[in-house]
């Protein structure tokens, strides 16, 4: 099976203020380190406002960009979703960004956008996969995340989990390993970003109150000791292996224990029996 590549993100309503934010985003959706092109737009429609532009059929090439402006732009919209296809077994990317108008919580909103994307069959798939990461970092800075993951894996239903934070059973098997800790998330999904983040993944997104919290930079890094870090906007980004086929390696997982039990003060709890 082929290597699937997820991101999650956590940010506040500000994107929707920001038309110069809200552009940027859009030359995003049709910057070519996506390798797939985007070929359906599908905003969703705030309840009782008039209906979001509708884009039936495919979007072609040269109008994606025109068309994820449109759709973000719209004091109607959402959320949008962007993808390939309808079918699962076609929609080798998709991203799925809320425009942060609708509020969801009456303490303050929080919105969470994620992308999934099938590593492509070429002659340099590390590369292909270095570029989907820097668009993600372009993306997360541009959303103004608080906090963020990118995970790795070849089952989809487990990356959907990952990324939507909802389960699936196939079957009548849950397919997700540790399906209590997505529904952590998914029923505190409001906390993530500010009073708690994830357990890290193969790349983990960090504010700086977060590294402060676990004793700054120094101390993560000579802990985790992480082959990649940088700073994306006002985050800290972390990856636990310089290669995406190197994830599950036994030198990745000595860090990602080290890691978890790191941020193990502020990673979200597991839901209360």
């Amino acid at each position: 099976m082929s290597l699937i590549l997820g991101m999650q993100c956590v940010y506040d309503g500000s994107l929707a203020r920001s038309p110069e934010r809200l552009a940027r985003l859009a030359d995003l959706v049709a910057d070519p380190r996506w390798f797939y092109r985007f070929k359906l737009v599908q905003p969703a429609t705030i309840p009782q406002m008039p209906d979001a532009p509708r884009f039936p059929g495919q979007v072609g090439a040269g109008r994606l960009r025109d068309a994820a402006r449109e759709a973000l732009s719209s004091p109607s919209t959402d959320s949008i979703l962007f993808s390939m296809s309808k079918k699962e077994v076609g929609d080798h990317a998709d991203f799925n960004v809320p425009t942060g108008r609708r509020v969801i919580y009456e303490s303050g909103s929080t919105y969470s956008a994620n992308a999934k994307w099938r590593l492509p069959e070429t002659p340099d798939p590390e590369a292909a996969a270095a570029a989907w990461v820097e668009l993600q970092h372009a993306i997360v800075a541009t959303l103004g995340a608080m906090h963020g993951v990118i995970v790795t894996g070849t089952n989809a239903w487990v990356i959907q989990a990952e990324i939507w934070l909802s389960l699936t059973s196939v079957d009548g098997k849950v397919m997700h390993p540790r399906p209590e800790e997505i529904q952590s998330y998914a029923a505190k999904r409001h906390l993530l970003g500010t009073q708690y983040i994830r357990k890290p993944r193969w790349g983990t997104y960090l504010k700086p109150a977060h590294v402060e919290a676990v004793g700054g930079r120094d101390k993560l890094l000579e802990v985790v000791r992480p082959p990649v870090v940088r700073d994306v906007g006002d985050l800290l980004y972390v990856q636990l292996s310089e290669r995406v086929a190197d994830a599950t390696s036994e030198e990745t997982r000595a860090r990602y224990r080290a890691f978890v039990d790191l941020v193990a003060p502020i990673t979200m709890p597991p839901l209360v029996p």
